[in-house]
């Protein structure tokens, strides 16, 4: 799963400030985000739309306004990874990642790309941000040549910048 899509940091606090029983419903969310992975490409959208339903139904029922932050919190990085992922390819996507520390200065994104149309160049885009969710930097790999109706894994040295706390990948076909 896509480390901005991890909001449990979020659920929690809401839980621990919320003036009313709402673990539940955060475990309801964590169970439908933990079906994320098991997902097919296109259907992951659609469970985005119910988690964002469900977090939105909670923030309009709880009496706190701290709760209601962190509901707001978990529903704004959810809204970050689906505007990053809006300006992917529709028939090409990231099936996964893996971030690596290879030195204090150097860090290795893996990346496996899944093209599910014709042959294609694509190029990866890396956005990071810091605790607040606002944008740091943004990197961008050299193109990536992708055969049709295959997966591909590629490796992007990066220097991450030192105030980033989250970063989200997306996949940009070359025109």
């Amino acid at each position: 799963m896509p480390e901005i899509l991890d909001i449990q940091d979020d659920l929690q606090p809401a839980r621990e400030t919320a003036e009313d029983d709402i673990d539940e419903d955060v475990e309801n969310v964590l169970d439908l985000l933990q079906t994320y992975e098991d997902r097919e490409y296109g259907d992951r959208q659609g469970l985005l739309d119910r988690i964002d339903e469900e977090l939105l139904r909670l923030e309009e029922q709880v009496e706190s306004d701290h709760t209601r932050l962190h509901l707001q919190a978990a529903r704004n990085r959810i809204r970050i990874y689906r505007d990053t992922m809006s300006k992917s390819a529709t028939d090409v996507g990231i099936t996964a990642t893996e971030l690596t520390t290879d030195t204090e200065d150097q860090t290795t994104l893996h990346v496996t790309i899944l093209n599910e149309g014709e042959p294609t160049t694509v190029t990866v885009i890396v956005t990071f941000y810091d605790e607040d969710f606002t944008e740091v930097e943004t990197t961008r790999s050299e193109p990536v040549e992708c055969d049709a109706d295959t997966e591909v894994t590629i490796d992007l040295e990066l220097e991450p910048p030192n105030d980033y706390a989250h970063y989200v990948p997306a996949v940009q076909k070359r025109e």
